[in-house]
């Protein structure tokens, strides 16, 4: 089984290998609110393997679903975050298949985690953040990367089994973001603190590329850039004339780079899920509802899968939303507020 590791749903053939690629897809169902809501308190953490929906929660507190991997033997690793019934503070969590694992305790607030990842061992590394800050968990047992500020967002794992970690830390000069990755512990910053600036997803190739995606922010209109960097070297995907956030990041085998996320439309507002090939923008909504990508992938014939939420034009609510190749398919219906937040490719 060859693994395509990122974050969606769906089952497709790949006919010139003759083999099948089966999607898997993090996200939540059920919320009471969107997930950018101040009053978000309910929603069910979910995921979907070839459009089967597996329900992880109850709909009691706030859960959710972030990050999906699959190891070699079909075993489908989700990461995310449950909520403490005791102290109503998030438990940094993953499940393994339908298994809980618990991270944390839920007796302090900040507990989270943000990516996945298992080596071909089957080691199971987690990112997330405590009130420790910035935090990786090997087999449950956690590393905190700094001393106590900053945030950790992604995780992956390279052919030598370093584990890269893209997030934040903070400038001590000028107290801005400083987007930054950890290879095995140690901190490379991206950027130099004079703006904002936040590392989101990463992810390495058979050649040991790294590449993270993220956001900078413009000096001039204080709006957020897409951003992704290669290896270090940044590579901005808008001028800042308006709004635009860069979050996962894959690449295929001729060595284009897909960076997904949003923009904003200059004449509403509103957020369009778009992703990057190369620096080439490619819209999948027209900005007349909110829109979001979260997660990218691309399989070996080329097909591009794109996961994260559109927006219900009757209820106003969310839907969880995959694209392939800019085809939209619903996983719900905007009766409750539901979004799609990581994929994973398998291919057999």
């Amino acid at each position: 089984m060859l693994l395509l590791s990122l974050s969606l749903f769906g089952c497709s053939s790949n006919s010139s290998k003759n083999k099948t690629t089966s999607i898997y897809l993090a996200g939540a169902t059920n919320a009471n609110e969107n997930f950018f809501s101040n009053a978000l308190t309910s929603s069910v953490a979910t995921y979907w393997e070839n459009g089967t929906a597996t329900n992880l929660t109850s709909g009691t507190g706030n859960n959710q679903a972030v990050a999906i991997a699959v190891d070699n033997s079909g075993n489908v690793y989700t990461a995310g975050f449950t909520t403490s019934a005791t102290t109503g503070y998030s438990i940094a969590t993953y499940w393994k298949n339908s298994t809980l694992v618990n991270l944390t305790n839920g007796t302090t607030s900040g507990a989270s985690t943000n990516g996945i990842a298992v080596d071909s061992s089957g080691n199971v590394y987690v990112a997330g953040n405590t009130n420790l800050g910035p935090t990786v968990w090997k087999n449950g047992a956690p590393t905190y990367l700094t001393n106590g500020a900053g945030g950790a967002w992604g995780i992956t794992i390279d052919s030598s089994n370093n584990v890269y970690v893209s997030g934040y830390t903070f400038s001590s000069t000028t107290g801005n973001t400083v987007a930054t990755v950890w290879k095995n512990g140690v901190p490379t910053y991206l950027t130099d603190g004079s703006m904002e600036a936040y590392g989101n997803q990463i992810k390495v190739d058979s050649s040991d590329n790294v590449y993270v995606a993220g956001s900078t922010f413009s000096a001039s209109t204080r709006n957020s850039i897409a951003t992704y960097w290669k290896n270090g070297v940044e590579t901005s995907l808008a001028d800042g004339s308006v709004a635009t956030w860069g979050e996962p990041i894959t690449f295929d085998n001729s060595g284009n780079v897909y960076t997904g996320g949003f923009t904003t439309s200059a004449t509403n507002g509103n957020r369009i899920a778009t992703y990057w090939k190369n620096s080439t923008a490619v819209p999948l909504t027209d900005g007349s509802s909110e829109a979001q990508l979260i997660g990218i992938a691309v399989d070996s014939d080329g097909n591009v899968y794109a996961a994260g939420y559109t927006q219900s034009t009757t209820t106003g609510n969310w839907i969880a939303t995959y694209w392939l190749n800019g085809t939209p398919t619903n996983l719900t219906d905007g009766t409750s507020d539901a979004i799609l937040q990581g994929i994973a490719l398998s291919t057999e």
